[in-house]
């Protein structure tokens, strides 16, 4: 009886029918595991290069987009660019719907980025610093001499 575990005093013996395996936890089958996303899959370059393209717009010498829109282009670039850079620790299927937002939202960044810039210009075009009695400087037109 010993041997069986039916004997008070003990762990039941190895083997014996009182030490039965607990039964799998219902509703959760084998599932197959997740396909992770790789650092030169070109999805992940093709997500990289627009976030890129899109800091090259801000960050350019002579760029005329104001600071606020620089750092709002820079927050969306940044957090591309972290998807980017962590993207070997995601899931596939994650790593795919978090980019196709993040694609959508950096080419409407960019359009706008591309769009303020020219309108800054057009506002700047044909201006100069002029100075002034007090010895500083002011904005003055370049064509009437004022």
């Amino acid at each position: 009886l010993k041997a069986e575990g039916l004997v008070a005093g003990g762990p039941p013996a190895r083997g014996s029918l009182s030490a039965a395996p607990s039964p799998a936890p219902r509703g959760r089958g084998k599932a197959a595991p997740a396909k992770m996303m790789v650092d030169d899959d070109p999805r992940v370059k093709k997500l990289q290069s627009l976030a890129w393209s899109l800091q090259s717009l801000t960050c350019k010498p002579g760029c005329k987009v104001p600071e606020k829109e620089k750092r709002i282009a820079y927050k969306v670039t940044s957090r591309a660019i972290e998807l980017c850079t962590n993207c070997t620790y995601l899931e596939e299927s994650d790593f795919v719907q978090r980019a196709a937002a993040l694609t959508a939202e950096l080419e409407a960044k960019k359009v706008e980025v591309q769009q303020i810039e020219e309108a800054e210009i057009a506002r700047l075009s044909g201006k100069c610093y002029r100075p002034t009695d007090a010895g500083g400087y002011a904005i003055g037109s370049g064509r009437d001499g004022a």
